[in-house]
């Protein structure tokens, strides 16, 4: 990782978190909306985001392509649109 890729990093993380059980999370439980920084979040080469939650908004960066059942358990793997 050269140190652009380090400045876009470090930005994509800064990006308005939240803080649940000591851990920045970007997720805001009471709305199911995911609030990253997508445009950074592509530059990294991103493309897919693995959610134990449903994620509702935004719909215009996100697209869901399947969900994952267990027993206990559901997975939602989004594409980053």
């Amino acid at each position: 990782m050269d140190n652009s890729d380090k400045n876009l990093f470090e930005e994509l993380i800064l990006h308005k978190y939240s803080m649940h059980n000591k851990a920045y999370v970007p997720l805001d439980f009471k709305n199911n909306r995911l609030d990253i920084n997508y445009d950074l979040f592509k530059k990294l080469k991103g493309k897919f985001v693995f959610s134990c939650f449903e994620i509702k908004e935004p719909t215009d960066k996100l697209r869901l392509v399947k969900v994952f059942y267990g027993l206990y358990w559901k997975i939602y793997l989004y594409e980053v649109i």
